[in-house]
């Protein structure tokens, strides 16, 4: 996982703040000494290998590191103050003349401490948080993408990065987390603010609502798309995930709840919420729901549907693909509607919208939308259930024939490579069974793999070279056929051995159908 750059985030260094004011009303005595009170604080850090000469060292006892341990280093560092988690085992003792103050549940109070630094960036911003299982990614990028359209200036942090949308598309820094911790969240958000947006598009992850990541930021609307079977290695069952999903709408200031009603968790939630919260329900089917989509049609490259809301009908058209992502859009259009927007200027928008790099991306080849009239969609699906949903959206969107190329990667769950060769055999026309990213296994070792879920080889081709896979479905492909490519999406690499190698499907992709443009050309 990359590293996270605290340095590229944090406001100027001479910026200092008062002790005794970021921890105002958190101690339980309600003071600190005086010859500790009016401490200066130029940065905060909570890795004692990033702190800096007048940082704040936040020392917590995590999951697999307690970051006690580390006092004396960040102290040599520059530390000027540590605040520390507190609990029987520790004891807090002034190092010299720098103050090592005891906090209980700390991880809780870290957001209030770090939206104090950074100036509560978001108490002035319009921040629309995205939680669920599947959606988070697209939602949120639909969100910003909109907004921008009808002029905001709009920032985006989630999965992929952080950054302003900017043409089209979002020149990202990456984080590392679908949330950045506590300290980096606010960190972003003053960031942002700082380049002059005025609307946040956040997607807020499970782990961060347990973990109280997201404590302190002010966000105005709340949406939820859906709860599926995961992340239970850290929930332990589905209970505790959906109550995790379940604190985001408990925020203080939320001016409305967005809900997906084709989700039964979704339905449930919208229920409880109704009582003391304006609710706003959508759904691509359900005619039940706030907000909803009727007469759906789907062409090779594109969704349309009828929209009917208490803010107008209309009928929109968008550069998208699979039924999945109609329910993203009306989630990011339900959204900002909720929040004030334009319902004109917004439907006027979904025209414009355009899938996330990596996630049911239509790759054309700059000269030409489609070849032949083949296209070719890159995602990331890389799960039994992701493959299944990926197939089966793309089915509606074609009449010719459905393609899948496809890998598994290496040293990981052995399980699901039976399964998935069953669900690309079973779902799709033609499949095209490739390597991604191999690591220290044998690639025809996990092709084996794959094939034992497939009885019938009748349009079943393997090629373990991945490039060459992805140029045998395009070369084969017909007039009005579909080819995905799934597995790596946004990815810009292959995992061989030890060595990441440069690679993109959609590069290749695009050089496939340049090449095959060329000789058309020629003929």
């Amino acid at each position: 996982m990359e590293a996270f750059n605290m340095t590229s985030y944090s406001p100027a260094r001479a910026v200092s703040h008062r002790l005794e004011d970021l921890l105002s009303g958190l101690l339980a005595e309600n003071s600190l000494p005086d010859d500790c009170a009016n401490t200066a604080i130029t940065g905060i850090a909570t890795d004692s290998r990033e702190v800096l000469p007048g940082d704040l060292f936040i020392a917590l006892n995590g999951l697999t590191v307690d970051g006690r341990t580390y006092i004396n280093e960040a102290i040599e560092r520059g530390a000027v103050a540590v605040v520390a988690e507190a609990d029987e085992s520790f004891s807090a003792r002034n190092k010299g003349t720098v103050a090592i103050i005891s906090l209980q549940n700390l991880t809780e109070h870290l957001s209030k401490i770090a939206g104090r630094f950074y100036g509560e960036p978001t108490e002035n911003l319009t921040v629309i948080g995205v939680t669920g299982t599947n959606g988070k990614t697209s939602c949120s990028h639909l969100i910003a993408s909109l907004a921008t359209t009808v002029g905001h200036k709009s920032g985006l942090i989630g999965t992929l990065g952080y950054g302003v949308y900017q043409q089209q598309e979002f020149e990202l820094q990456q984080t590392g987390f679908t949330t950045p911790d506590a300290v980096q969240l606010q960190a972003c958000m003053q960031k942002l603010q700082a380049d002059s947006c005025n609307v946040i598009a956040m997607e807020v992850s499970s782990h961060a609502l347990a973990q109280h990541r997201v404590d302190a930021i002010h966000f105005n609307i709340a949406v939820f798309t859906n709860l599926s079977h995961d992340h239970l290695d850290f929930h332990k069952n589905m209970a505790s995930y959906a109550a995790a999903k379940r604190r985001l709408f408990s925020f203080d200031g939320i001016d409305a709840a967005v809900i997906n009603a084709d989700d039964e968790f979704g339905e449930r939630l919208a229920k409880e919420l109704r009582s003391h919260s304006k609710v706003f329900t959508y759904s691509v089917s359900n005619t039940q729901a706030d907000i909803f989509t009727q007469n759906t049609r789907y062409s090779l490259n594109s969704i349309s549907s009828d929209v009917v809301s208490p803010w107008g009908r209309a009928t929109i058209t968008m550069p998208l693909i699979g039924e999945f992502n109609l329910s993203n859009a009306l989630a990011a259009l339900t959204a900002l509607l909720a929040s004030g927007g334009d319902f004109d200027a917004l439907i006027a928008a979904t025209s414009e919208v355009t899938a996330v790099k990596g996630r049911m991306e239509i790759v054309s080849d700059s000269s030409s939308q489609a070849i032949d009239n083949k296209t070719v969609v890159v995602d990331y699906a890389h799960t039994p259930q992701a493959l299944e949903l990926a197939l089966a959206a793309l089915r509606s969107h074609t009449n010719g024939q459905l393609w899948c190329v496809f890998g598994c990667g290496g040293d990981r769950d052995n399980d699901k490579r039976a399964a998935m060769g069953r669900i690309a055999k079973n779902l799709a026309d033609s499949v095209v069974i490739t390597s991604d990213n191999p690591r220290s296994e044998p690639a025809a070792q996990i092709i084996d793999d794959i094939l034992l879920g497939i009885d019938d080889m009748h349009d079943v081709n393997v090629e373990p070279d991945r490039a060459a896979a992805i140029a045998f479905a395009i070369e084969q492909a017909e007039a009005g056929d579909l080819i995905l490519v799934a597995g790596k999406g946004h990815e810009q690499f292959q995992i061989i051995g030890a060595s990441k190698l440069p690679f993109s499907d959609a590069d290749v992709v695009r050089e496939c159908l340049s090449r095959e443009l060329h000789e058309d050309c020629q003929s």
